[in-house]
């Protein structure tokens, strides 16, 4: 029985060595249920919270699937050291750049997140494929943010003092169902998605360098190639051989163990949409 609540989205970043933990709250504006690609097992793609474990060292870690997660064959060898202190948490709010005004000023929301004493922003943007099996990567005429806007929002977010992640994602454009949507992708010729990918992250390592940005996340949830590390390694490496700051890779929450890519990568990131109970009804929040 599939859950009807779920975490509205943790967020995992598992580094080597040992382990920190931060906080991530996603905020986003102009993007309803109905924008074209949404995950359709995600109810809500406006508020997300994001739970991060990133390198610098934590005691330990939570009970659940992560000490499994660590465990399994060809994962980054993580080794925890319970005597090392843990650095101060990350508290980073994540900002969607879906405005369909191509010279909105996203300085106002950024403000708000710096006053909330955040750390981290991750900023959004989103590319789209017409359908499951399309190789084209295209910038949506409404829904993708311009180099401009996405470089001053960077800016505007270093100027208030926070540390920015640049989160690219892939949308579809055809109707979302549980069989269309970026989790499903099965490409026609995977040689040319992957070409095409890999100049698209290339373009953005090149901003993500040239602005001096904290990490950039290389893919999330793409659950049909993340088990094929040879398809993802030149990626990574075009993407590190144009920018200097830390990469992530974030797996599907019903996918994660099973992700093979980790070794391209700094921290390993979980979009965590658990279900808190199997009840199909709301349940009285003393329940949960």
């Amino acid at each position: 029985m599939t859950p009807n609540f779920r975490l509205p989205s943790l967020l995992l970043f598992l580094s080597a060595k040992t382990l920190s933990l931060g906080l991530f709250v996603l905020c986003t504006t102009g993007c309803p249920d109905s924008l074209p690609g949404n995950n359709p097992t995600k109810k809500h793609d406006q508020i997300k919270t994001h739970s991060g474990l990133n390198k610098n060292g934590m005691s330990s870690l939570p009970d659940g699937p992560w000490e499994e997660m660590l465990n399994q064959k060809d994962r980054v060898a993580i080794k925890l050291d319970k005597m090392s202190p843990a650095p101060p948490k990350q508290k980073g709010i994540v900002l969607g750049l879906y405005s369909e005004d191509p010279d909105w000023s996203y300085e106002p929301l950024l403000q708000e997140i710096a006053d909330t004493g955040a750390s981290h922003v991750s900023l959004v943007i989103a590319y789209y494929l017409d359908t499951v099996q399309s190789t084209e990567i295209k910038r949506h005429p409404r829904f993708t943010a311009k180099d401009r806007t996405l470089v001053k929002a960077i800016r505007d977010a270093k100027s208030k003092g926070l540390n920015v992640l640049l989160f690219p994602i892939l949308r579809v454009t055809e109707k979302p169902t549980p069989l269309h949507w970026r989790g499903n992708l099965i490409p026609k010729n995977r040689e040319e998605l992957q070409t095409n990918y890999k100049n698209l992250m290339s373009h953005l390592a090149n901003i993500a360098q040239k602005e001096n940005i904290y990490s950039m996340s290389i893919g999330s949830e793409l659950s049909t190639l993340d088990t094929d590390i040879q398809w993802f390694r030149p990626i990574a490496q075009a993407v590190r051989k144009r920018f200097n700051g830390r990469l992530i890779y974030s797996g599907n929450w019903d996918h994660f163990k099973n992700v093979k890519i980790w070794p391209l990568v700094d921290e390993l990131g979980v979009c965590g949409y658990f279900g808190l109970t199997s009840k199909k009804s709301s349940p009285p929040l003393h329940e949960l």
